[in-house]
């Protein structure tokens, strides 16, 4: 039973570990795409038609073009966002499956060592009691042979 319930407890620990390593990623995650939404504010304020520039044609149309690439690279992040947030909630769903087994066969261990040992003590107790017995009689018999 402990070589089953070591190897849950090794796999709870490493559902834990993907946890971690998981919730770490999607942090990571967020603060690119937070990067990407500052830049583009940024660019935005200091070279955006609202800044005291003068725009060519030229200029209007690299900016535009430029401006909508990291439009899309901040839609492509928010894409990865997402995926690697619902790659977290599914290694916490794992996680907390291996980690109610474990729990589970800790109890039943618990449990299980309760009744032997609880066995073992009116085994003990019965042996206690018939050894017991067997003093009293044999001393009542001594008694009786004596008189």
């Amino acid at each position: 039973m402990q070589s089953v319930l070591d190897v849950a407890s090794q796999k709870s620990q490493q559902g834990m570990q993907a946890l971690v390593y998981m919730r770490s990623r999607l942090a990571e995650e967020e603060e690119k795409l937070q990067e990407l939404l500052s830049y583009q504010q940024e660019y935005q304020k200091s070279l955006g038609p609202g800044s005291n520039m003068s725009w060519s044609a030229q200029s209007m149309l690299s900016y535009r073009t430029f401006y909508d690439s990291v439009g899309l690279a901040i839609e492509q992040q928010r894409n990865q966002v997402k995926q690697v947030d619902l790659q977290l909630q599914q290694v916490n769903k794992t996680w907390k499956q291996l980690d109610a087994r474990c729990k589970s066969l800790s109890k039943t261990k618990t449990r299980l060592e309760l009744l032997e040992t609880t066995a073992a003590n009116k085994t003990e107790q019965k042996i206690l009691d018939e050894i017991s017995i067997r003093n009293y009689i044999h001393k009542g018999l001594n008694s009786i042979t004596r008189q």
